[in-house]
């Protein structure tokens, strides 16, 4: 199956909207693949320290009001199956049955390309980021659809604006598509 170029579709999408500075008080929905990948593994460190890293990085950059969403891993088929295998095959690890006391023995790229050890990683890392105040969801399949309702539901009910961090054009798409125009959005 030949990859999509969404690019090109965001890059349009954004051509219609304007930059502006983020809101210092606004409600951080946050793409929990985004995040994954975004924060550094210290080295060297253990499992424990690796999902310890994240919740600092949360706190400062979001506050400890924001939801994290994760994709689920128990679907056998969803819509980012194809996507998923075809960055396995880039280089990935082997299952990795770990404890949190366990040093990390290979690259977060790698670690993370397998979606074994990534299942059981967000099992570790949602327990950690729940225990420190931060929300949590995690979708059946695919996270996208409710990364954009939960950050719509904030919208709607809160005071304050809602701000989608994720760099997936799926989730451009979808909130253009179902945002009104009284919806205070960011992304």
């Amino acid at each position: 199956m030949r990859k999509p170029t969404k690019k090109a579709i965001g890059d349009l999408l954004k051509s219609f909207t304007q930059q502006s500075k983020l809101p210092e008080n606004g409600l951080f929905v946050i793409d929990g693949g985004h995040l994954l990948h975004t924060v550094i593994w210290p080295q060297p460190s253990t499992y424990a320290g690796v999902c310890q890293a994240y919740i600092p990085y949360v706190l400062k950059n979001y506050g400890d009001g924001s939801t994290v969403v994760f994709d689920g891993y128990d679907s056998v088929m969803s819509t980012k199956t194809a996507e998923q295998t075809r960055r396995a095959q880039k280089g990935t690890s082997r299952d990795i049955i770990f404890e949190e006391n366990m040093s990390t023995t290979t690259s977060q790229e790698s670690f993370l390309a397998n979606s074994n050890n990534k299942k059981r990683f967000i099992q570790h890392l949602r327990e950690k980021l729940l225990m420190a105040g931060i929300h949590v969801k995690q979708a059946e399949a695919d996270a996208d659809r409710l990364i954009v309702s939960t950050a719509l539901a904030l919208a709607e009910t809160e005071e304050t604006p809602a701000v989608v961090v994720g760099n997936d054009t799926d989730l451009l798409v979808m909130l253009v598509a179902r945002a009104s125009d009284s919806t205070d959005m960011f992304m």
